[in-house]
């Protein structure tokens, strides 16, 4: 892909949570199933490392105490100011940094808080990035941030199986984008019920995600499938760095 066009897609979706991002942080308070299950199979222990943490809802539940105990620190990076204006309150072991993912570098802020981290947590984020090779070294900075026998824990939006949903998806034209622009699953998506918000999203086939994230240096431990009104609308895979290069 184009850097131009991956910038574009880019900017699409952070125009999309600048405008939406309160109604769209409205519409997901609570953590979804999967989300309690990948936490639960993973039982993280020591500091834990959300990517993509929108407005703090893992957070908000660990502070909650309601997940799995042997959590000492917790360090949140998003993109939107937009939905870390909702965040919880910042404390000793609670931290949350505002960074670009699809830029390199933007871990060097973590490495320099010293957290112990030993899980990483990267839920509906991959989806949003433009480009393999983007979305590779999005995995492989979560990774360097990790010690050996490290855990992640992700998650992608699966929808095009979905009839309804499925109907849904916008022509490009409506970006000013044409579909030879963007790579193979890349589709336009809209949000609300007018559906005027648009969003770009990278649908994956369960083959090509887990060939990523053993790309980048992980060993798959499962993959599930969870959420949503069908109960498969996000797919999850959980995956370890056994350490080396």
């Amino acid at each position: 892909m184009k850097r131009s066009i991956a910038q574009r897609l880019l900017d699409l979706n952070r125009l999309f949570y600048r405008e939406w991002g309160r109604d769209f942080a409205a519409s997901r308070e609570g953590l979804h199933k999967g989300m309690e299950e990948s936490l639960e199979i993973l039982s993280p222990r020591g500091g834990v490392l959300d990517v993509g943490c929108g407005h703090g809802r893992i957070a908000r539940a660990w502070k909650g105490g309601i997940l799995p105990e042997g959590i000492t620190h917790y360090v949140g990076v998003e993109q939107s100011g937009a939905l870390l204006d909702l965040a919880p309150p910042e404390g000793p072991f609670l931290r949350f940094f505002q960074v670009d993912l699809s830029c390199p570098g933007w871990s060097h802020p973590i490495l320099s808080l010293g957290f112990p981290l030993s899980a990483a947590l990267c839920f509906s984020v991959l989806h949003h990035i433009p480009g393999r090779d983007s979305r590779l070294a999005l995995l492989g900075e979560i990774r360097s941030l990790l010690p050996p026998g490290g855990s992640l824990a992700l998650s992608v939006w699966q929808f095009l199986h979905v009839p309804g949903m499925a109907a849904k998806v916008k022509p490009w034209k409506e970006a000013g984008l044409r579909e030879e622009d963007v790579e193979p699953g890349d589709v336009l998506y809209p949000w609300g019920k007018e559906g005027k918000a648009l969003r770009y999203v990278h649908h994956f086939g369960e083959g090509e995600l887990v060939s990523l994230v053993e790309e980048a240096g992980f060993q798959v431990e499962r993959i599930f499938r969870s959420d949503g009104r069908t109960g498969d609308l996000g797919l999850y895979v959980l995956a370890r760095w056994r350490g080396g290069d």
